[in-house]
């Protein structure tokens, strides 16, 4: 997609700014708010796209924790190729949840620093983020392996 630069003048700055999630929409996706356009809601990071983000949010189980759902999206989006703060900013977008929100999950909920959980994305301590969110989520075991082979 392409992009231009423009100038709007305060009024309309204000007008868009209405429909900004604080942290999470860009000038951008607050003005397809606006015009109820609908299309990209965040860009991904390197190679990052709707289409990726859409796939990785299919086939978790409905009744599965929010927690580990958000989770897993954004550990399956990282795999992708996208930044872990895109990721992020997806996950929000498409629960509707603010960015703070997201990062609580693999944050606080899992008693990890942001660098700490970026560090279990890499392909070497895959085993480690699993075992931990096995340890956090024992009834979702299968799916957890699953979703990080």
């Amino acid at each position: 997609m392409r992009f231009y630069k423009v100038d709007v003048d305060e009024e309309v700055f204000r007008c868009v700014q209405k429909f900004a999630v604080p942290l999470v929409d860009s000038f951008n996706t607050a003005l397809r708010k606006a015009l109820k356009l609908g299309g990209p809601q965040v860009r991904g990071g390197k190679n990052g796209s709707d289409a990726e983000a859409a796939d990785i949010r299919g086939g978790l189980p409905a009744g599965m924790p929010e927690a580990l759902r958000q989770i897993l999206e954004v550990v399956q989006l990282v795999r992708k190729g996208w930044r872990r703060e895109d990721a992020s900013r997806s996950v929000a977008v498409s629960h509707n949840v603010a960015v703070q929100t997201v990062n609580d999950k693999y944050g606080r909920q899992l008693g990890l620093t942001a660098a700490e959980f970026e560090e279990l994305l890499g392909d070497s301590e895959r085993e480690r983020l699993e075992a931990l969110l096995k340890k956090r989520f024992p009834e979702y075991e299968r799916i957890i392996e699953e979703r990080l082979r």
